[in-house]
């Protein structure tokens, strides 16, 4: 059975728990606000401006990075 932790982009984990415990468990799925406090893992993003944004400065390079629009969904440079 694979596990995944999904947050909140309100989400906000005790600065003493060691996030590499919690990612031994499961990857984290989250939104791209999730990000820098948790090295999200897998970052969706619905906000086709501010997708576009992250690309541009390689977001997508630090993370599984998919934006969703209502009519595609796409991912960048990692498969899962």
């Amino acid at each position: 059975m694979k596990t995944s932790w999904v947050l909140a982009d309100s989400v906000i984990i005790d600065p003493t728990q060691d996030l590499s415990e919690l990612k031994n468990i499961g990857s984290f799925w989250g939104g791209w606000c999730t990000w820098r406090a948790c090295q999200t893992d897998n970052v969706i993003c619905y906000d086709m401006k501010h997708a576009q944004n992250l690309i541009k400065r390689q977001f997508q390079k630090q993370c599984i990075f998919l934006y969703q629009t209502a009519y595609t969904q796409c991912w960048t440079d990692q498969k899962m």
